[in-house]
């Protein structure tokens, strides 16, 4: 005689057999919600952890409720219930992914034809179109419209001169935000004692290490460029 739990397994194999395709539409549903809020949660300098775990506890949530439908509901619910369980989860799996670092990326890659332009736009106002001169010391504004690349106004434009090159900090301006782009032409020597992630071209985005870690100061997905 079988057990229970094989007795139990069989009965969810059987149902999952004859799930309904509405259940999969379902599904499908729920991941492009999913895929959207991870698009949206990510910010420049932030966490890419963060994001994928919140991804990942709302995709689980409602596969848990849908556990618990199974147990509850009537016989003729099963098929569908089953079929949407399955694809729930692994739908939620893939979106998580998604959000670990993916959206950013894409966002600025779609847009950097434009930012590469407002970039460089502002450099040549700056030195009037020679690469060689020096920007002002303190040449900031700020940008109350628009965006460049997935950071929205308003945000702080500052341009920097060094002898190797030049870059530009985007910051938010946001209250309680702490987002930052970066363009530059010197690559990581824009980032001196500083946690970094390359998106596409010459942008990047940065954090503040914590240095009282120094085995791994930077959060995951940020790597450490020293001062040296």
């Amino acid at each position: 005689m079988a057990s229970a739990p094989e007795v139990s397994k069989d009965r969810f194999a059987r149902n999952l057999a004859h799930g309904n395709p509405l259940a999969l539409v379902a599904a499908i549903i729920v991941g492009l919600i999913l895929g959207y809020l991870g698009w949206i949660f990510p910010i420049p300098g932030g966490s890419v952890v963060g994001p994928s775990l919140e991804i990942l506890g709302i995709g689980f949530a409602i596969v848990a409720a849908a556990i618990v439908a199974i147990i509850f509901a009537p016989a003729s619910w099963l098929p569908w219930l089953s079929t949407f369980l399955v694809a729930q989860f692994i739908v939620t799996i893939v979106m998580s992914v998604w959000a670990y670092g993916f959206p950013l990326k894409v966002a600025m890659a779609i847009q950097q034809p434009r930012a590469d332009l407002a970039a460089e736009g502002y450099l040549h106002s700056l030195n009037h179109g020679n690469l060689q001169m020096n920007v002002p010391s303190t040449p900031c504004r700020v940008v109350n419209t628009g965006h460049i690349g997935p950071l929205e106004a308003p945000y702080q434009e500052c341009a920097f001169s060094t002898a190797e090159g030049h870059f530009i900090n985007f910051t938010s301006a946001k209250p309680g935000t702490k987002g930052r782009l970066t363009y530059t032409d010197v690559e990581l020597k824009t980032f001196a004692d500083m946690c970094y992630r390359h998106l596409v071209g010459r942008w990047y985005t940065s954090t503040l290490p914590h240095l009282e870690q120094p085995g791994y100061p930077c959060p995951m997905g940020y790597s450490f460029h020293g001062s040296g």
